[in-house]
C-alpha cells in the first residue's frame, strides 16, 4: 500500500529551478522562499523590504498570513517572510498585502540558535543515510508536493477518537457534546498502520486523540498498530490506569511501549488533567513493564516556573519516565501581539529556564540539536541494537540532552562525556569502514571506538572511576546498562520541540519533519500541517470519516452510560435523552468524576514532594 500524494495548491508549486543562486546572495534563499522572486536582485530587495533598520538577514523562506488562515483564505495565505538577527534574538517578519507585517520570536538567544546550528552541520556526515530517502535502501517516503514532507516518517500518529474526558484549553482535538463522532474503524486503523510502514518501515506509532483510552477495544488497536511499527505509544493522560491497572498489563502485552503523556507541571492547577491521577498511573506502567514519556506543554506565565520542578520529577522517577519531552505552546486562532508576547517560549527560553531552575544541573551547554544524537544513536545501533526509532529533525525545532542521576544529584551528560569528541570519533570511524561496517571490518570499528573513548571521559565520569572500554564493551555486547548502572542509578533524555504555528510558520521547515499523521483517506502529512491548517486536513478528514451515534453504537465495543451513574458527571447538558437521567457518550456527552478524598490528596501530594526534593520515585509513597 502507498501513499496517496494531492497536492494541495496552498503549497505553491515550489522553486523555479536555479532562480536564486546561493552563491550570490548574503542570506540563504529557501525553495519556498525562491517562490516569490525572479532572481537574486528580485531577492535582496524583498529581504531588504521586510528586515527591519539594524537587523541581519538570515533566511528568505515562505510562511502564512495568520489573519488570512483564520479567515479561511487558503488560496491568498502564503507570503514571504525573512528570519533576522535582532538585539540578541531570532526573529521572523512577513507582510501582508491585505493585513499588514507581522513579527515574532523563533529563538530568544541568537548565540544558541547559531551553536546549534554549527552543531547540526557537525552532524549532518555525508554518509549517514539521507533522511529524505528513508534510509540506506533508498526507499522514499514522499515529495514537497504532497504534503510539504520530503522525509520518511519517524513518528506516525493515527488519531482513533475525538472522545476525551478533559477539555484542556490548549488542545487541537476533543469532541464536544452533540458533535458527529470521529472514532476510525479496526480494520481503518490497520490500514493507517500499513500506509505509515510502507516505505521503508516506521519506527514508532501513537495511537492518539481525543484520549485513545475511552474505546474499550484500546487493546486490539495496539495489537493492530503493533503488527507495523517496532513500537507503539498511547498518547493519553493515563488516568484510567489509576483506577484499571490491569489495563496497563493488557496493553503491555499487546504491544504498547509506553504512554507519550502531557504533563504540564507538578501541582493541580497547572497539571489539572493527571495530577491526582498520575503517580498511581506511573506506578502500574512500572508494574506492567511499560514506560511514560512526559510532555509539558509550555505557556509563558503559566508553568514556565515548573521546567526544573518536571525535570527533577522525571529523573526520580527514570526506572519508568523513559524522558521529559518540553514542547513550547502552539498558537491557534487570532491572537494579540501583546498576548503572544506574554506566553510565547521559544526553544532557548525553555534550555535557560532549566538551567536556572535546576541550580545549573542542567547546563545550556549540554544540549544539542537531535541530528547530533541521531547519528551517534544509528551508528552505534549496530552493536547496541537501540536507536532513536529513526527520528531526526532540523536544528531551529528540536533540542535534545540526557541527565543522570546519581544519588539527590542530577548530573548532566556533558560532565559524563565528551559528546564533541564522541561525534568526531564515529565520524574518523565512518571515514575509515563506513556507516554500516561488517564481518572484520565491524569488529575493528567496534575496538578503535574503544580506543578513542577511553580520552572521552567527562569530569564527573573521571573522578567516580566509570570504566569506558567495559561500557563500549558491553554495549556491543547488547548489555549498555550495565557499566552506566555500576555508576548511575538511572539516565533521563531530556528535549524541547517546537511545533509550529501561523505567526512563526516556516514552509521550508515542514521539508525536515518527520512526525506524520496517517489519515483514513490515505493521505499521510506533516503534524504542523495537520494541526496548523486543520480545516485543510484534520478537521476535512473528521467531517468525511465521522459517524452517527447510531452507527458507533453498531460496534462491538460501544455502548451508552448513564448519565445517573455516581461515577459519571455531565459535560454541559447535551446528554442523549437529556430529560430525567439519560445516557450518554462517555467522552463526549460524560465524563468521570474526578473527586479525591482527603487522604488520597495527603498521599499523592507527598509522592510529588518526594520526588522533587529527595528524587525519590512515587512509587516509595504509594
Amino acid at each position: 500500500m502507498s501513499r496517496a500524494v494531492k497536492p494541495p495548491g496552498w503549497l505553491g508549486a515550489g522553486a523555479p529551478a536555479g532562480a536564486v543562486d546561493g552563491a550570490s546572495v548574503e542570506f540563504e534563499v529557501t525553495d519556498h522562499g525562491a517562490r516569490f522572486v525572479s532572481d537574486a536582485a528580485a531577492a535582496r530587495r524583498l529581504v531588504k523590504r521586510l528586515t527591519p533598520d539594524g537587523g541581519t538577514p538570515l533566511t528568505l523562506t515562505g510562511s502564512l498570513c495568520p489573519a488570512c488562515h483564520a479567515a479561511g483564505d487558503f488560496d491568498a495565505m502564503g507570503l514571504p517572510m525573512v528570519v533576522y538577527e535582532l538585539a540578541g534574538e531570532i526573529r521572523c517578519r512577513k507582510r501582508c498585502p491585505d493585513h499588514g507585517a507581522r513579527t515574532d520570536v523563533i529563538w530568544r538567544d541568537a548565540a544558541l540558535y547559531h551553536r546549534a546550528r554549527r552543531w547540526d552541520e557537525r552532524a549532518r556526515h555525508p554518509a549517514v543515510p539521507d533522511r529524505e530517502t528513508g534510509g540506506p535502501d533508498g526507499e522514499g517516503c514522499c515529495d514537497t508536493a504532497c504534503c510539504g514532507s520530503s522525509v520518511a516518517t519517524g513518528i506516525g500518529n493515527i488519531t482513533v477518537t475525538n472522545r476525551c474526558d478533559r477539555s484542556c484549553h490548549y488542545c487541537f482535538f476533543y469532541a464536544e457534546s452533540g458533535e458527529p463522532l470521529h472514532e476510525p474503524s479496526k480494520a481503518e486503523v490497520r490500514a493507517m498502520a500499513e500506509t505509515l510502514a510502507a516505505d521503508g518501515g516506521i519506527g514508532a506509532i501513537q495511537l492518539t486523540g481525543g484520549e485513545p483510552t475511552v474505546r474499550e477495544d484500546i487493546v486490539d488497536l495496539v495489537a493492530i498498530a503493533s503488527e507495523s511499527a517496532d513500537q507503539v505509544l498511547l498518547n493519553s493522560h493515563g488516568g484510567r490506569f489509576a483506577h484499571e491497572p490491569d489495563l496497563a498489563h493488557r496493553l503491555s502485552e499487546a504491544g504498547a511501549r509506553g504512554l507519550y503523556t502531557s504533563f504540564d507541571g507538578v501541582d493541580p492547577e497547572t497539571n489539572y488533567k493527571s495530577y491526582w491521577e498520575f503517580p498511581h498511573a506511573l506506578s502500574a506502567c512500572r508494574d506492567a513493564g511499560m514506560c511514560a514519556m512526559l510532555v509539558p506543554t509550555v505557556v509563558g506565565g503559566w508553568n514556565d516556573d515548573q521546567l526544573g520542578d518536571v525535570v527533577r520529577f522525571g529523573a526520580a522517577n527514570a526506572d519508568t519516565v523513559c524522558g521529559v519531552n518540553f514542547q513550547p505552546v502552539s498558537f491557534v486562532g487570532r491572537l494579540s501581539a501583546e498576548m503572544r508576547a506574554d506566553q510565547r517560549v521559544t526553544i532557548s527560553d525553555v534550555i535557560d529556564r532549566v538551567e536556572a531552575q535546576t541550580d545549573g544541573a542542567v547546563p545550556r551547554e549540554a544540549w544539542l540539536p537531535l541530528p547530533v544524537y541521531y547519528t551517534v544513536s544509528e551508528f552505534l545501533r549496530q552493536w547496541t541494537g537501540e536507536g532513536l526509532y529513526g527520528v531526526t529533525s532540523s536544528y531551529t525545532s528540536w533540542m535534545m540532552t540526557m541527565v543522570f542521576r546519581d544519588g539527590d544529584d542530577l548530573v548532566p551528560v556533558t560532565d559524563v562525556v565528551d559528546v564533541a569528541g564522541l561525534l568526531d570519533a564515529i565520524r574518523d570511524t565512518i571515514d575509515d569502514y563506513g556507516w554500516a561496517p561488517s564481518g572484520l571490518d565491524k569488529v575493528r570499528a567496534g575496538k578503535r571506538l574503544i580506543g578513542d573513548l577511553d580520552g572521552l571521559l567527562g569530569p564527573h565520569a573521571r573522578e567516580h572511576g566509570l570504566d569506558v572500554r567495559r561500557l563500549v564493551r558491553e554495549a556491543i555486547d547488547g548489555e549498555f546498562a550495565a557499566s552506566v548502572g555500576d555508576l548511575y542509578d538511572d539516565v533521563l533524555p531530556l528535549g524541547v520541540r517546537h511545533f509550529q504555528d501561523p505567526y512563526n510558520y516556516d514552509l521550508a521547515r515542514l521539508a525536515d519533519c518527520d512526525v506524520h499523521y496517517a489519515m483514513p483517506d490515505g493521505e499521510v502529512v506533516p503534524f504542523s500541517l495537520y494541526n496548523v491548517v486543520p480545516e485543510l486536513y484534520r478537521d476535512r478528514v473528521k467531517r468525511a470519516h465521522s459517524i452517527t451515534v447510531e452507527e458507533w453504537l453498531e460496534r462491538d465495543y460501544a455502548d451508552l452510560e448513564s448519565a445517573a451513574d455516581e461515577r459519571r458527571t455531565r459535560r454541559g447538558d447535551g446528554v442523549i435523552d437529556a430529560a430525567g437521567e439519560g445516557e450518554g457518550v462517555f467522552g463526549a456527552d460524560l465524563t468521570y468524576d474526578r473527586a479525591v478524598d482527603a487522604e488520597t490528596r495527603t498521599t499523592v501530594d507527598r509522592a510529588y514532594a518526594a520526588a522533587i526534593e529527595d528524587l525519590d520515585p512515587v512509587w516509595s509513597v504509594l
